[in-house]
């Protein structure tokens, strides 16, 4: 991968969150929880209880006070971050901890951010800072997608408006992310593709955005590649494969902490709220729609990305097969997409403020004209 970076644009990298990526280290979390006294665990309605993973985080808490909000759905509400909220305050939670897919690591941050505060997602949302300091957080992913560990961003669903808001702030980093890659053991094919995938598409969107910068985009060269090479294996139950993936997916977190994303995410939005596709899945199949608008804008990234693929495969259309073989459907009708709406899917991307990271012309026509041709 050879590229050169713009050497007359100023950038900053910071990076405040802790990793700490050991087998077991779930087992140790009362180590990373020194110094508190009352904690709040978020995590999902059930596959932390079912696989253990729970009582293993619970059993490590034991010399302190544990209770836990296990109410967060896929796709967290407001009203479901608010619950929490009130859970963290009726038990002077000093610590938060956030266990679980993107999902749950997305509520725990909020919960953190506005139970010392007003206990109102919308009175905090789009804050810089708030009146007082949110709950120390720590984040345990058991998924190996999201990067939310290591990142700001809190993906929430506005049920009212049916769409997805970012709650984040400079202030809502994990303290520490416990990166344990025997939390995998369990996780079922097709979700560790899917969130496999859902990572790749960070590092991808951060390295080709409008934004992007130097640190950045070698962090997401590198999460590409671990990926992409890794992926396969992993899904056939490779435990190395499935750590590196675990690893590659925080490095993918750190890249979108510093570019955020772009239109892939905004198609990718859509296809989750209006047809119930998981958002991993649902942004893997898109990657080939964002690899043709690339193509005839910035060639060299483009060329570096499809590099990355094993050999035989490294064109737009070997993208296409490598995702067909994991199991991703790249046809937006396999996923619902019906051709009378693609109008109304595109005036719902151009909404999105990430499209506008998209480097190109993105606007209605053009994006009406991909969303046609993967119809």
């Amino acid at each position: 991968m050879a590229y050169s970076i713009d050497t007359q644009t100023p950038f900053e990298f910071r990076s405040p969150v802790k990793l700490c990526f050991a087998a077991g280290a779930v087992d140790r979390v009362g180590e990373f929880a020194a110094g508190t006294e009352r904690v709040l665990v978020v995590t999902g309605r059930s596959s932390a209880r079912k696989s253990g993973l729970l009582d293993r985080a619970c059993a490590a808490l034991a010399d302190k006070k544990v209770t836990v909000f296990d109410q967060v759905e896929p796709n967290p509400s407001i009203e479901t971050c608010e619950r929490g909220a009130n859970l963290a305050v009726e038990a002077a939670a000093d610590l938060v901890i956030g266990l679980g897919g993107g999902s749950a690591m997305d509520a725990a941050k909020v919960i953190a951010a506005i139970a010392p505060n007003s206990g109102s997602f919308r009175t905090e949302y789009d804050k810089a800072s708030y009146a007082n300091p949110p709950i120390r957080l720590l984040a345990i992913p058991t998924t190996c997608g999201t990067g939310s560990e290591a990142n700001q961003y809190a993906i929430i669903t506005d049920t009212g408006a049916n769409d997805k808001v970012n709650f984040s702030s400079d202030h809502t980093y994990p303290a520490v992310a416990v990166l344990d890659p025997t939390v995998l053991d369990g996780i079922p094919r097709e979700i560790l593709v899917a969130t496999a995938i859902d990572a790749f598409t960070h590092a991808f969107e951060g390295f080709t955005s409008r934004r992007s910068q130097p640190v950045p985009s070698a962090l997401a060269a590198e999460a590409m590649g671990l990926i992409l090479h890794h992926l396969p294996r992993a899904a056939d139950g490779d435990r190395d494969g499935k750590a590196n993936l675990l690893y590659a997916s925080s490095l993918a977190g750190i890249v979108i902490a510093h570019t955020g994303t772009t239109m892939l995410h905004a198609l990718g939005y859509y296809l989750t709220l209006r047809h119930d596709v998981p958002h991993g899945k649902a942004n893997a199949a898109l990657i080939p729609l964002l690899l043709e608008h690339l193509e005839t804008v910035i060639p060299d990234k483009v060329r570096s990305v499809l590099d990355l693929l094993p050999e035989g495969g490294r064109s737009r259309g070997g993208f296409a097969e490598y995702l067909n073989r994991l199991g991703i459907e790249t046809a937006l009708r396999a996923h619902g997409v019906q051709s009378g709406e693609l109008d109304d899917y595109a005036d719902y991307v151009l909404t999105k403020s990430n499209a506008a990271a998209t480097v190109g012309t993105v606007d209605k026509r053009t994006l009406v004209a991909l969303l046609r041709k993967y119809a």
